[in-house]
């Protein structure tokens, strides 16, 4: 039975990292809350918040992507695309870990070819999903769901 070096510390849990947090943000004035970053508590919350993955493959194995790193890369990705402004992004992972679907909600540019960017949407999630899990997905493979939520002017 191996025994625990006296130097080495547990690291405090997601509830005591959060306690800490609001500690130190209740120490401020109500002035410092109004001018301290909206995403400071939004990130906070991120760090602590557990998250479930999806199973990635390479050469030597397996390997795990937490889903909200799979739902950052794809918004990065869909932002990319001149006549799309990405709303929302879903995961749904199935009880093994694989990536079951992925829900894109959208707002699309007036005028555009509402088809075109959804086939192009589609395309970029599973390209995007594949470079992050080093996995190939076809068309059957992964689901994409597309919902186009609202319409907006285009950019000059």
């Amino acid at each position: 039975m191996a025994m625990k070096d006296e130097h080495e510390t547990v690291p405090p849990s997601g509830d005591e990292l959060l306690a800490r947090a609001a500690s130190t943000l209740r120490a401020l004035t109500d002035d410092g809350w109004v001018r301290a970053h909206p995403r400071v508590l939004e990130r906070a919350l991120r760090v602590v918040r557990p998250a479930r993955s999806v199973v990635g493959r390479h050469a030597h194995g397996t390997f795990e992507v937490a889903v909200p790193v799979l739902v950052t890369r794809i918004r990065e990705h869909l932002d990319d695309i001149g006549d799309v402004r990405t709303l929302k992004v879903t995961c749904v992972v199935d009880d093994d870990d694989d990536l079951d679907s992925v829900r894109v909600e959208v707002s699309v540019a007036f005028g555009s070819a509402i088809a075109a960017v959804a086939e192009r949407v589609r395309t970029e999630v599973r390209h995007v999903v594949a470079a992050a899990t080093g996995v190939r997905l076809d068309a059957d493979q992964v689901a994409v769901d597309l919902m186009v939520e609202d319409v907006h002017r285009p950019t000059s």
